[in-house]
């Protein structure tokens, strides 16, 4: 299949270098009304232009990986158009309107069809088919919209910036905004500090079973939250490993044991064990180590590959932070009240059966993250192999509550 790019783009697209595939239809005699006709690849191998894949009866998809789609066989379905005036005889003089898709305004693909300009934006993130039926028109349509970025529904988003990218389980990522733009990103800070940690477990510097902080708690307790700390104090609420108190005392705690261990202050030992290794160059960690880094969706991406890869913790380490802790645990969980129980690995929390939550409830059961009260979220889901990282600029609350698990559920479906 012959590959070709995006060369003078008149809509928006996420980079002038994505790769196009269309689709076209064979020269199949269309006489019988209940003949089939196929749809080919259209091989590029030279740059053209949107307006010409378009005028030549073509749909283009703007993403990188995949595009499956009708062609735009009706004169009248235009580049973001609405056909809705055009009926089964117009399709017929046309050799079947069928489903058309089109390039939206913000380059997303839509279906246009009698009566209709467009789609939801949550079937589009499912890749939802449709399919329509008449004489003259193709019947057996089913067309899949996997070329659909269900990232970009982010734009719609209440927020003033906002990035996203996700990693599917053959390396494939699909992103929108600026990807590598830093923004901060409060409690995701927690599993970059926890990360550089457990770099100083494996160092021989420190061990999960130092005691730490409260009598009776370990540096393993702090970065599981049941080390008995108040949210933001020294105060004690509770008896270590007895409850899930999420506390960022408790991780600046277990980061100055850190630091007095080795004898580098806790910034520098996170950028030498962590951010300069794997090239996180829009990371900085310049206040608390529970919520005082700014990153990007590139870095923050880069690292969760880096935890699955074993680049910078051995496999058995990313798995003890990755895996529950104490699982009879309850506790709450910000935002989202008493959860019982209420698991968490080591600087990640782990989905579980958590009801209500923040990621998608197609997400499994292992899935590990974290979200951030700057309206930032992370997950990676080892059962579907899917990654997902989302940062704004707005701080959290009650819009993110439906709009966090949707986009969850639309990736999944995405790289299903």
């Amino acid at each position: 299949m012959r590959i070709g790019q995006i060369t003078q783009p008149r809509r928006e697209v996420d980079r002038a270098s994505d790769v196009i595939v269309a689709l076209e239809q064979d020269d199949r005699p269309t006489g019988d009304p209940g003949a089939k006709r196929q749809l080919q690849p259209v091989l590029v191998d030279e740059p053209f232009d949107v307006d010409d894949a378009l005028d030549e009866g073509l749909e283009v998809d703007r993403n990188q990986h995949c595009a499956v789609a009708e062609p735009l066989r009706n004169p009248h379905a235009s580049a973001g158009g609405d056909v809705s005036d055009v009926g089964p005889e117009s399709s017929q003089e046309s050799d079947g309107l069928g489903v058309a898709l089109t390039v939206g305004e913000r380059g997303e693909s839509r279906q246009v069809d009698k009566g209709k300009s467009a789609i939801d934006p949550s079937d589009v993130g499912r890749g939802v088919g449709f399919g329509h039926g008449g004489q003259g028109t193709r019947s057996e349509v089913g067309t899949r919209l996997c070329g659909v970025n269900p990232l970009r529904a982010i734009e719609q988003w209440p927020v003033p910036t906002a990035a996203a990218a996700a990693r599917g389980p053959d390396g494939t990522v699909i992103q929108t905004g600026d990807t590598a733009a830093p923004f901060a990103i409060a409690s995701l800070t927690k599993p970059i500090s926890t990360v550089a940690i457990l770099v100083a477990v494996e160092e021989g510097s420190v061990s999960l079973d130092d005691p730490c902080g409260l009598p009776g708690a370990t540096l393993r307790d702090l970065l599981a939250h049941c080390g008995g700390y108040a949210f933001d104090s020294h105060e004690q609420l509770a008896e270590p490993r007895t409850r899930r108190i999420y506390s960022n005392t408790g991780i600046e705690v277990a980061a100055a044991h850190v630091a007095d261990s080795t004898g580098f202050a806790f910034e520098q030992y996170v950028r030498e064990a962590v951010l300069e290794p794997l090239g996180l160059h829009s990371t900085t960690l310049t206040g608390s180590p529970a919520a005082g880094a700014d990153s990007s969706v590139d870095d923050l991406l880069r690292l969760i590959r880096a935890v699955l890869g074993g680049e910078l913790l051995a496999f058995s380490t990313a798995a003890v932070m990755t895996t529950i802790f104490l699982p009879e645990l309850d506790g709450v969980l910000p935002g989202f009240g008493t959860q019982r129980p209420n698991p968490w690995g080591l600087g990640v929390e782990i989905r579980g059966s958590k009801s209500p939550h923040w990621t998608s409830p197609d997400n499994s059961a292992r899935t590990w993250g974290h979200f951030g009260g700057a309206g930032t979220m992370m997950w990676h889901d080892p059962d579907a192999d899917v990654s997902l990282v989302a940062l704004t600029d707005r701080p959290f609350g009650e819009w993110a509550l439906p709009l966090w698990p949707q986009l969850g559920t639309a990736v999944l479906a995405h790289f299903a």
